[in-house]
């Protein structure tokens, strides 16, 4: 499959890391003309690391060089079968994203946000084929955090959810299918527990970093403040 991700940002990066660990051709778009080479150095460096390790064969080196673009230009997710937006949680900035990349990809293209808070149906209020829309939500780090919540709305339609599912299950991923009125619970919960956290936090009983520390240390990898930050 050729996957495309918009936004460089951790999130972003780390989503597009996990998909170029197997066999598809990934195209991450960054805003600036200036990040697109510092990029491709970045991951070229990547690979050769990989290589000298024996982590990849000369052969899977070389393929893997040539499965990647790093653009600034919408164009380049003109091929793409999926595309998943991870920007900034700007509800207009999404909005436009989506309103300029659909013209672009293919009909079949399936549209995904990884947004956390927004509601879908503002996110593709302006796309006319909103029945491949979706939102896939990965939690950070993406490569440790293996629930993904599949997040639907009115007008998506199933054949899409099906195919995100097996690529999801092939990435060695676990979902959470959702409906609207469960859209994105899991962030929802956290942010129960988060509220709570904070009210530790302004009784000045334990600063962030604190808090971060015993929790890593006692229940989870990263820190609640470190995911949803």
């Amino acid at each position: 499959m050729e996957i495309g991700i918009i936004g460089k940002g951790k999130m972003g990066r780390d989503i597009f890391n996990h998909f170029f660990q197997y066999d598809h051709k990934m195209v991450l778009i960054c805003r600036r003309k200036e990040d697109v080479e510092e990029l491709k150095v970045s991951i070229e460096k990547q690979l050769g690391k990989m290589l000298k390790r024996s982590l990849l064969t000369e052969a899977e080196y070389q393929q893997k060089r040539k499965a990647f673009v790093i653009s600034n230009q919408y164009a380049d997710l003109a091929s793409c079968e999926l595309v998943i937006e991870s920007v900034l949680e700007d509800k207009m900035l999404k909005q436009e994203i989506f309103s300029e990349i659909e013209p672009i990809v293919k009909p079949e293209c399936i549209l995904a946000t990884n947004t956390s808070s927004i509601p879908l149906d503002f996110v593709f209020e302006k796309c006319k084929k909103k029945n491949r829309c979706m939102g896939i939500h990965f939690f950070f780090p993406v490569k440790l955090t293996r629930t993904v919540e599949i997040n639907k709305t009115s007008f998506t339609e199933e054949p899409y959810v099906e195919i995100v599912k097996e690529l999801l299950t092939k990435a060695d991923k676990s979902f959470l299918e959702l409906d609207e009125k469960g859209n994105m619970i899991l962030t929802r919960m956290f942010t129960t527990v988060i509220t709570q956290i904070y009210k530790i936090y302004e009784e000045s009983i334990l600063d962030i970093e604190e808090i971060d520390r015993i929790l890593k240390d006692s229940l989870v990898t990263y820190g609640l403040f470190e995911i949803i930050d």
